[in-house]
This record gives C-alpha cells, sequence and structure tokens, in this order.
C-alpha cells in the first residue's frame, strides 16, 4: 500500500491565510515556527463546564500542559471543519456525525479566527492561523493516550475570570497579535502557560487556550443539542 505523505505534513499560508505551500509537521514547528493553519473546538455541556485535555508528554509543541478539548494543524487538502472532525475522533474518540449507537451529533460552530506565536521549548515553537470552534456535548470523551494523558470538565466561567483577573492587560495572552513581532526571547518570557488548578492540583494552561478564552465571548452563541 503506498504511503500517504500528507498525514506528516501541515498547511502553510501567509498572513491572509492564503494557502502558500505545505511542509513537513516537524520543521513547520522548529524555530522559526512556520505560518500555518490550525483548528482549536472547546465543548462545553449542560452545567457550563468546558471539557479541558492535559496533552501527552509525547507532543513536540505544549507537552503535558492542559488546553482546550482539541487542536490540531489541517493537512494539506483539508478544510477547517474536517480537520476538526477529524482530531476531535483522534483526540478524544469523539464521532461528530454518530451512527444509531450514539445519542448527540455535534453542532460545530465556527466562533473565531486568530494569528499567534508562542514559545513551546527549545527546539519548538507555535505559529498558527487557528480557527476555533465551539459545541454543545454531554457525552464521553476517550482519550487517545498517544496525544492526551487525562481530561477534566472545568468550569468554563470561573476559569475565565480567573485570566481576566491574573493575566495583565498588556500581556500577549489577552491580544494575541502582540507575539507576531516577538523574538524568540521575548516569545519565551511572554507567552508562558498560565498557572491555574485541576482537580485540586497546580497545573499549566496552554498559551493558546488562554488567548482564545480571553477573546471569545461564549454567552454569545447559542450552543444547542441536534
Amino acid at each position: 500500500m503506498m504511503k500517504n505523505n500528507n498525514l506528516d505534513k501541515v498547511t502553510l499560508v501567509d498572513t491572509n491565510d492564503q494557502v502558500i505551500g505545505e511542509m513537513d509537521k516537524y520543521k513547520a514547528h522548529e524555530h522559526p515556527a512556520k505560518l500555518h493553519r490550525a483548528v482549536s473546538v472547546w465543548l462545553i455541556n449542560d452545567q457550563g463546564e468546558t471539557l479541558l485535555q492535559k496533552r501527552s508528554k509525547k507532543k513536540i509543541v505544549g507537552a503535558t500542559w492542559w488546553g482546550n478539548t482539541i487542536c490540531g494543524n489541517l493537512r494539506p487538502t483539508e478544510t477547517y471543519l474536517e480537520c476538526a472532525v477529524r482530531r476531535l475522533k483522534e483526540e478524544v474518540g469523539i464521532i461528530v456525525d454518530p451512527k444509531d449507537n450514539q445519542k448527540e451529533t455535534l453542532e460545530l460552530i465556527p466562533v473565531h479566527k486568530f494569528i499567534y506565536k508562542a514559545y513551546c521549548n527549545e527546539k519548538y515553537g507555535e505559529h498558527e492561523i487557528d480557527q476555533v470552534f465551539i459545541a454543545k456535548y454531554n457525552g464521553k470523551a476517550i482519550p487517545n493516550k498517544d496525544e492526551v494523558s487525562e481530561v477534566a470538565w472545568v468550569d468554563l466561567n470561573n476559569l475565565t475570570l480567573q485570566l481576566k483577573k491574573n493575566i495583565k492587560l498588556n500581556s500577549p495572552l489577552r491580544d494575541s497579535q502582540k507575539t507576531l513581532d516577538m523574538n524568540l526571547e521575548q516569545l519565551k518570557l511572554q507567552t508562558a502557560p498560565y498557572k491555574f488548578e485541576v482537580n485540586e492540583k497546580n497545573q499549566l494552561l496552554a498559551p493558546w487556550s488562554c488567548m482564545m478564552l480571553n477573546s471569545i465571548n461564549f454567552e454569545k452563541y447559542q450552543i444547542k443539542l441536534i
């Protein structure tokens, strides 16, 4: 069987989100990271909790950090929605268009698109145009241990209030545009993950998740089960 080389490639774009090429995903994340397309999904239940994941220690960026429900890089020829659907299944075992043996279908609502840079470790960083989706979900998650070490439902309002209270007004975690002209040392200092508490333990929240929480008005959108 012929190997699908697209599986390990990302979609390179310019700042207007126009495709300019493709690249091996590891090379694309090496400093200085190349601008590429990505998706993020926030699942929210009827209790106002959001499903967070702790990223596997195998990840090249954000290993062991907590983040929103899923993140993923678009493969060449893949749309934002197709990537979101794929990564929900691959990371947390959630199928967007279920068969009769599942009760609910997700309505993924595109709510925000932003561009940012972030330092992750000495070798790798992020530079993404990220399309964000939200959806209502009350079911279970089945973490893929190669991607996700654990998951937790966390009160979204409380998490957002913590961020707005504790992150400085001039922080790039409030305004991702500020990261775009930063050098590597500035990114290392100013895009560090945010310290918060999950399951009564101090943890780290990925900087891109902080940027989203500070930019999205979740109450604006009608999230429904269909």
